[in-house]
């Protein structure tokens, strides 16, 4: 982890083991040792990274997903409300039912 590494004085806390500690370096040098460049990195970022903040990534991906339906069937039930809307006031301009008191 050399890069990660800030002369601050402070160190960073954790809940890892020393089993995980070790497999984060191991998974530190595969990342720097890897074969590919950084372009195709881009393509597939959850290669190298740890299943928790993939888990996160991934949850945040459901959220938004989620969010968007629900945007998208608020949206369409106001699209459906404005059209009949539209389509009595046409309706009752033509042939008025029942007479209006404004």
């Amino acid at each position: 982890m050399k890069g990660s590494k800030k002369k601050t004085g402070y160190k960073m806390e954790t809940k890892a083991t020393d089993q995980q500690l070790k497999n984060r370096e191991i998974l530190y040098k595969l990342f720097q040792d890897r074969p590919m460049s950084d372009e195709e990195l881009l393509i597939c970022p959850g290669l190298f990274m740890r299943s928790s903040a993939l888990a996160k990534i991934l949850f945040v991906n459901e959220l938004i997903r989620y969010f968007c339906l629900i945007h998208t069937l608020i949206c369409n039930l106001f699209a459906v409300i404005n059209a009949i809307s539209a389509l009595e006031k046409t309706i009752d301009n033509i042939s008025p039912i029942i007479a209006n008191f404004n």
